[in-house]
């Protein structure tokens, strides 16, 4: 038995965890553990540990596969220069990293992504370069092009900005007469 895509890097309160490689196996056997299973299928760092060499960080995650923890490993929300050392630091270690990022036709919301990245210009030049495979999330941004009245979070409007409605340059949002064709992304 597998399981598809568990993340870490935080620890139960959402806090970033330090990433080494005794934090790093801990969390992962753990959630073998949770997850009754013997592999997971595609394992991500769910954020970066900065204060780390990206080489040390291939380097657990290589332990990761060799230990029979993970089939593909990979990360989530890193930025563009460090996802780019890692492609080449597993590269040369035989691996082909996994990369997840928000992406979607819709500019993001930066205040709906708490802290995570989403796919930019060069996150996808990463992407291209290496070529690395994408697992995208929210490529539907929450509803975004199939909402026609806004949404109500918590009992109240959704921070999201919807349909009709300006963005904060002042320019009009996807469903205006002026602006319905999908055009190339700002």
């Amino acid at each position: 038995m597998s399981e598809w895509s568990p993340r870490f890097g935080h620890d139960t309160t959402g806090a970033d965890i330090p990433l080494s490689r005794a934090t790093v196996h801990e969390h992962v056997r753990s959630a073998l553990d949770n997850l009754a299973v013997e592999t997971i299928d595609v394992l991500l760092y769910h954020c970066d540990d900065p204060a780390r060499p990206v080489a040390e960080l291939a380097d657990t995650l290589v332990s990761l596969v060799e230990a029979g923890y993970a089939r593909r490993v990979g990360a989530s929300n890193w930025p563009a220069e460090r996802l780019s050392a890692l492609a080449v630091e597993l590269a040369g270690r035989g691996h082909l990293p996994v990369a997840s990022y928000q992406f979607s036709l819709a500019e993001p919301d930066p205040a709906l992504l708490s802290g995570s990245l989403h796919a930019d210009t060069a996150v996808l030049d990463v992407v291209r370069a290496h070529p690395l495979p994408l697992l995208s999330w929210s490529s539907h941004a929450r509803g975004y092009f199939a909402r026609t009245e806004p949404r109500q979070v918590k009992a109240g409007p959704d921070p999201k900005r919807h349909r009709g409605q300006p963005r904060p340059n002042g320019a009009a949002a996807a469903s205006s007469p002026s602006n319905s064709a999908p055009g190339p992304r700002r």
